[in-house]
């Protein structure tokens, strides 16, 4: 008897795989800080340059900017980024 693919899986997940976070919405401040101290974190290790950390963060950023440009669905997301970014550079 072969499976039927077509059907929808009804798993329930108490919580998602790392390193998705279910959390409240973040302002861009909040935002900007947590994807600097996960660069920090991964860069320390290498380079331990908080120059670096900041650097990865950016081109982050700016790849999410270039992605949510491309589709007129992600506007919203586009500003909150921008705002982002801006923050970032104040670090």
């Amino acid at each position: 008897m072969e499976k039927n693919t077509t059907e929808k899986t009804t798993e329930k997940y108490d919580t998602p795989p790392p390193p998705y976070k279910i959390t409240k919405q973040m302002t861009p401040k909040e935002k900007a800080i947590e994807i600097y101290n996960k660069m920090n974190n991964e860069v320390d290790n290498r380079y331990g340059t908080d120059f670096v950390a900041k650097q990865c963060s950016l081109l982050a950023v700016d790849e999410i900017l270039y992605v949510c440009d491309l589709y007129i669905n992600y506007h919203h997301i586009y500003g909150f980024y921008l705002e982002v970014k801006q923050e970032l550079e104040k670090i």
